[in-house]
Formats: C-alpha cells, structure tokens, sequence
C-alpha cells in the first residue's frame, strides 16, 4: 500500500457528470484551485472521475471558465461494473468523494476499494439499509487499512448529526452535561431532486419486504450491534419515529413527521454510540428525535397526510410504476435561480439530566443542491487537508463522530450557521 501522502491526487470526484456531482465540481472550481499554493489560495489536487470521459470533459471545459486553472484536473474513466479501474482509482488518491447513486446499486464496489486501500471517503447518500450492509462488510477492513469511510455527507444527514454534535458540545462546555435529549425541528424551502427520489424508489423495489420492513421499524440500525446496550425504557420509547402531528412548548410550534428522519435519527444515534465508545458519550442514556416545524395545526395534518400517502404510494407496485411518470429524472434539478430562494434552518433544543437547556440553530440556503454539494466538499476538504486534526481515525464513521468541530468549523467559515440562540441553567 503506497503512502497517502505520496498519492496522486488529494480528491478524485466521482459522479461529477451527474447533477449533485457537477455542482460539487463548481464547488472546488471555486474554492479550491487544482494546483499547490494556488497564489495563496488553497491549493488542492483534484479530478475529475466517472464512466464517460468526453461528458467529463464538457464538464472541465465549464470549470475552465470558471477558473483557468482548472485546465489542470485530470479527467479519469471509472465504472463500477469494472472492478479494476474503481482499484485503480481508488489506489491514486488520498480521498474518493461520490454523488454516484443509488448507491445500493452502485456504491458498493467504490467502498470496497477504499477500505482495501485505506483511501478516506465521503458520498450523499440517505440509504440506511445499504449504510448498515457497509457497516457489516468492510468496517473491520477500513480499520485494517486506516480508511475512514464516511457516508451520508449531504442534507442527508449532516443538518442532523452536526447539529446535535454542537448542541451537545456547547452544552459540556457550559457545564451542562450529560445530555438527556436532543430534539430537531426542520424549517426547509426546497424541493427534492430526481435523483433523490429514484434512490427511494430503488430502495423500496430492490430491498425485500421483510428487510425493508425489519429496518424501517429499528430505530438502532446503524448502532453498533444494532442498539445492543441501549438500556432505558424511556429513551427506547422516546426515540421511535413519530408519524403524527405534535406540539414543541419550547417553540411554541405544531410539528409534523419529517420525510428524512428515519434516515437522520439513525446516523445521530450511531454517532452517539460511536463517541461513547471512545469516552465521549453525549449521555449515558442520551436519546434524539426529530420533526419537522408547521405554521400551523392545519398544515401539519395536511403534511402527515402526504407523506402517508406518498408511503403508501411506494409500497404498491402499480401506483408506484405511475407515479413515475411524472417525477423528474435522475440528474435533473432545478436552476440556479430557484435554488436561490430555497433555504433550510433546524432549531436543535438540548436538555441536560438536570434540567439544562440549550437552544442552537444550524442554517443555509438551497438544501437539496447547493448547501448539499457544499457540505460534501468541505467534508472530503477536511478529510484531505486536516486528517490528523479529526476525531475519528478510521472505519466506517458518521459526519459527527468522524469529522466532529473540524467539519463544524469550515461549515460555518463556507456560510452554513451553526450558533448558539440561548442557554437557560435550571436554578
């Protein structure tokens, strides 16, 4: 196995023909001139990969216009249904960054290559049954090899598993710990985009009923052990998803189930195990939900409503086949002018064991898109460029337990907010 440091590139993106993928490539144009000390810039060595090397080229000749210094990324050929150019490609860099999805059909080879080689990697997926099959498969492996896998790095789940990261890091640095609870309420503006929803599809169609239903009813599926050692009534009741309509006291503010909490809840819960591990527990019986903010009672029925319909809408073949035909289409999203009037903010509430309150909020724009390709950069950027400064060392990890305040950090330097809104010690 050849030094990392010594490898060719720092981050090989993979899928950036795709539309999450070319954003990402933009991201970096931006951002990250692809030569060392770019004029005091920060430098870094990246490519460009994926199956067709003449549509990555009509996406290098957009970076060039973008910064001419891009004329410098190397353009790599890379199929997931040959394993030796995904070895080969996962051999030549420090970090692999993915938006090639779903990726239960085609992630698999891509992480098996970088936990045979010890090459660090990040991706945007949401697919918690394919997560847990990764996790089974190549965990010890990456261990092995010193690779630290790290999936979910988008919307799905960062929002989400950073945020209960800082809530629960501010509330030890005030003296508040150990943390009892943490709740997240989703405020968002954005539309999901064709890939996303066809990864949802692919997941229902692909997985088997029991399977699928087996994992969908675990709120532990990505734990360790799958929530061996998870102990308190409470916390096992507190933390089953939540279908209906609620009430926030705190807030003062309806709820409503959100679409993505089956996935986020799991990654948080398994970064609190994972932390916990290694002598950083959030609490000893440290529990997270979360749902989404309604204007009003109205509304919130009217949301759980649509979301029990659109389950039910993916779980009957026939309807599903329909319904097709009138979603958007893997790699489409919307243009830069409708990403510009979306935005997302979660208001994170904490509660020490004694009473302790902490209310931190995490915000951006465009969700689905633009702040998604923005968090998936900075966390391959700070695998790539601050390795020795995170948390984690190797495995597969959360954004949390893996990339912890490092990632916090350049979030907030790259525009998502992450802040503090009060804290209230109970007398």
């Amino acid at each position: 196995m050849t030094d990392k440091k010594q490898r060719e590139y720092d981050v090989v993106l993979f899928g950036a023909t795709g539309f999450t993928g070319g954003l990402v490539a933009e991201y970096f144009a931006r951002h990250y001139p692809c030569e060392e000390k770019a004029q005091g810039k920060n430098g870094v060595r990246w490519a460009l990969a994926g199956r067709s090397a003449q549509k990555l080229n009509d996406v290098k000749k957009k970076l060039v216009q973008i910064d001419p210094a891009c004329e410098r990324v190397d353009v790599l050929e890379a199929d997931v249904s040959k394993p030796e150019l995904i070895d080969s490609l996962a051999s030549k860099t420090r970090v692999v960054l993915s938006t090639v999805g779903p990726f239960a059909r085609y992630g698999e080879p891509l992480v098996a290559a970088c936990a045979k080689h010890g090459t660090d990697y990040v991706d945007i997926t949401g697919e918690t049954t394919w997560v847990r099959e990764m996790i089974d498969r190549y965990d010890a492996t990456a261990k092995a090899s010193g690779a630290m896998i790290v999936p979910m790095c988008g919307f799905d789940s960062i929002p989400s598993d950073l945020g209960a990261f800082y809530a629960v890091s501010k509330m030890k640095e005030m003296g508040a710990q150990p943390t009892h609870k943490v709740d997240a309420l989703f405020s968002v503006k954005g539309g999901l985009s064709g890939g996303t929803i066809h990864t949802m599809l692919n997941m229902v169609e692909t997985t088997p009923r029991k399977k699928l239903k087996e994992d969908f009813a675990d709120p532990y599926l990505l734990n360790p052990n799958r929530g061996q050692g998870i102990e308190s009534e409470w916390q096992r009741g507190y933390e089953r998803d939540n279908y209906l309509v609620g009430y926030n006291s705190a807030l003062k503010s309806w709820t409503a189930p959100f679409i993505m909490a089956g996935s986020n809840t799991r990654v948080v819960r398994r970064s609190a195990a994972l932390c916990g591990e290694r002598g950083e527990a959030y609490g000893p019986h440290f529990a997270y939900n979360e749902a989404m903010k309604a204007q009003n009672v109205i509304i919130a029925f009217l949301v759980m409503i649509v979301m029990g319909l659109g389950g039910l809408v993916m779980m009957i073949a026939p309807l599903r086949n329909l319904a097709k035909r009138f979603l958007p289409a893997p790699g489409t999203g919307p243009s830069q002018q409708q990403r510009s009037k979306s935005w997302f903010r979660v208001d994170v509430l904490a509660e020490s064991e004694r009473g302790d309150k902490l209310h931190a909020e995490v915000a951006g724009a465009d969700p689905g898109y633009d702040e998604t390709a923005k968090m998936l950069s900075e966390s391959a950027l700070a695998l790539a460029l601050q390795r020795d400064q995170l948390p984690g060392k190797s495995g597969l990890m959360t954004p949390a337990s893996g990339l912890g305040m490092v990632l916090v950090e350049r979030l907030n330097t790259a525009g998502i907010s992450f802040q503090v809104k009060n804290f209230t010690r109970k007398n």
